[in-house]
């Protein structure tokens, strides 16, 4: 914080490159020190508690795995209507009718 606060003071061109060089800091560091007390004041700048982050609940993941499964289907299908055209093509410039769903249906 008394970093935070000397950097705010200073006036002067070229003070701040003097207190991170004194300081041995990176102006990347001071801009992180600075936001976090902008965002949570003094406590921002607080140690956070060590270990693991929060996980997701089993819900989000059932999400995320059934978003992933859509995204590779749909990939699927659209190779598989990609193909049924170019088919439709091929039997085109051969000449060979293609049977219609309605021919199925009669059956």
């Amino acid at each position: 914080m008394r970093i935070v606060e000397e950097a705010e003071r200073s006036n002067e061109h070229g003070a701040i490159a003097a207190i991170l060089r004194r300081e041995g800091l990176y102006a990347s560091q001071l801009a992180t020190w600075r936001e976090q007390v902008r965002v949570g004041g003094k406590a921002g700048l607080e140690p956070k508690a060590p270990g693991p982050k929060a996980g997701k609940s089993p819900q989000q993941l059932e999400i995320e795995k059934l978003q992933k499964r859509n995204r590779r289907l749909e990939q699927k299908l659209e190779i598989a209507q990609k193909l049924i055209e170019l088919a439709g093509k091929a039997h085109e410039i051969l000449g060979v009718a293609l049977p219609s769903l309605d021919d199925n249906e009669k059956r």
